[in-house]
């Protein structure tokens, strides 16, 4: 088995709907290999009320197969990004990334 890419956007309670669902269908229209994953297990409800059931919860993505290099999105928001940071599980997705020679991208609200 080679080294196995992945793109993955991490929503956690009151995301920006607006970036999150433009940045994942950009990305799956483009060919893109991209999980959403949400920090709860199951719907996640962004700052204006819509509800996404993301592909992957947290607590799923570390009992996923191995992926050797991720480009982890954290969608702007501060909200959002606070709820995230808050999460140390969080952390070690991004210090796995990071060691692997993976990347991390932020945006910020339009």
């Amino acid at each position: 088995m080679g080294n196995k890419t992945r793109t993955i956007i991490l929503i956690a309670p009151e995301f920006d709907e607006e970036i999150v669902v433009q940045c994942l269908y950009q990305m799956r229209q483009r060919g893109t290999a991209v999980d959403l994953v949400g920090t709860p297990t199951h719907l996640v409800i962004g700052a204006s009320g819509l509800m996404v059931h993301p592909d992957y919860s947290l607590a799923q993505l570390h009992q996923a197969a191995e992926y050797d290099q991720q480009l982890i999105v954290i969608p702007g928001s501060t909200a959002c990004a606070t709820n995230l940071l808050s999460d140390p599980r969080v952390h070690q997705v991004i210090q796995k990334s990071l060691k692997s020679g993976g990347y991390v991208a932020t945006s910020s609200p339009v």
